[in-house]
């Protein structure tokens, strides 16, 4: 018997065996990244404030995408910077007009589009998961008729504790009670938020989730003239992490996950005991610190595989322009990049932003606009 075939035989094999490996070694560390840097670097423009995106000078900042909290059928979208979309929800109504979340869905295909701002908290969305659950499946069944590659994701929760966790579990179950459907396959991404603050049931900070008993959960040490939590990097990476595990539990591993909001809410001098200097310095760590660890974390066994095994996808820092907490304490929070009254005047935060940024990527090529 000829030795040839056998030989060509056992050479096949080997190669298909080789080819097999190089397979499962390629789907092990995923697909490549989903995002180039720029493109996951994102800012909130706070729509209050009487000036548009377009007046601020960003070049150099590298940003991929905003958010101001709203929807548009024709958003402004300078230097390729997508804009991603959201319908406000609040005590289980959708905010706006259905025609026009029809008409900005037809008119942005393929957009990402966000429902509810933090629709547990009291101060915001005001919602129970029951009503939650409502609003969010007639906000996917309007957009998704509008336009079926929408990706609709769930509105980012104020920050990812325990008791948000167990909110945003009941919405999952209530939706499946009223609507007969896993939520599940309703959900393209995951958003959340990452504002560390305590959650006390009638005080200050995130209170409590709507629609839940207790009347206390995370505190994270926070206290009258004790804020230096707020911008504790330890704290940002745990919530993140135990998020992620999360996801895996509830079997939504393959899905991106979006930090949708985070930054430092408290000013400067309560951060630092009474001294700016320090409390500035804290925020600029904070903003840094973090960046670094979205960049580089991955898990192999809670990160995005089609990601390359990184635990978030895209992030938006707050904020672009927001009024700061001593101009109005009702509605003013730290960290912006500009000042709100002058998009010419960059803040240290801004320069701190756009330095972190621009150095380490300026060889990236122009962001391109897409959803």
């Amino acid at each position: 018997m000829s030795q040839r075939p056998i030989t060509r035989v056992l050479l096949m094999s080997l190669v298909l065996a080789l080819l097999a490996l190089l397979v499962l070694a390629a789907t092990a560390q995923g697909d490549g990244p989903l995002y180039t840097v720029p493109e996951r670097f994102g800012v909130g423009v706070s729509p209050y404030v009487g000036h548009s995106i377009s007046e601020y000078d960003l070049s150099g900042f590298a940003l991929g995408w905003y958010s101001d909290w709203r929807f548009a059928t024709a958003p402004d979208c300078p230097d390729g910077i997508v804009y991603a979309q959201l319908v406000d929800v609040y005590e289980g109504n959708l905010l706006g007009s259905q025609a026009v979340i029809v008409s900005a869905a037809s008119a942005n295909p393929g957009a990402l589009w966000m429902i509810g701002n933090e629709p547990e908290n009291e101060h915001r969305g005001n919602s129970s998961p029951e009503a939650y659950a409502a609003a969010y499946n007639e906000a996917y069944t309007l957009i998704k008729g509008a336009d079926p590659s929408a990706r609709i994701a769930v509105g980012g929760v104020t920050e990812p504790t325990p008791l948000r966790l167990e909110w945003l579990e009941r919405v999952l179950a209530s939706y499946s009670a009223q609507f007969g459907v896993d939520m599940s396959s309703h959900i393209d991404a995951w958003t959340i938020h990452v504002q560390i603050t305590p959650e006390r049931r009638g005080s200050w900070g995130a209170k409590i989730p709507v629609g839940l008993s207790d009347d206390v959960g995370e505190t994270f040490g926070m206290a009258d003239g004790n804020f230096a939590p707020n911008a504790d990097v330890t704290i940002f990476k745990r919530l993140v992490r135990d998020f992620c595990d999360w996801m895996v539990e509830q079997g939504e591993r393959d899905k991106e996950l979006i930090i949708s909001e985070y930054g430092v809410l408290f000013p400067s001098d309560m951060l630092g005991g009474g001294d700016a200097a320090v409390g500035n310095q804290m925020v600029i760590d904070f903003m840094t610190e973090s960046f670094d660890f979205l960049l580089s974390e991955q898990d192999s066994e809670s990160g995005l595989a089609s990601d390359e095994g990184r635990l978030v996808q895209r992030w938006l820092w707050y904020s672009l322009n927001g009024v700061w907490y001593d101009e109005d304490p009702d509605t003013g929070f730290n960290g912006s990049l500009f000042e709100w009254d002058d998009p010419s005047q960059m803040t240290i935060f801004g320069e701190a932003y756009r330095d972190y940024v621009f150095r380490p990527f300026k060889a990236y090529l122009p962001v391109t606009c897409r959803p």
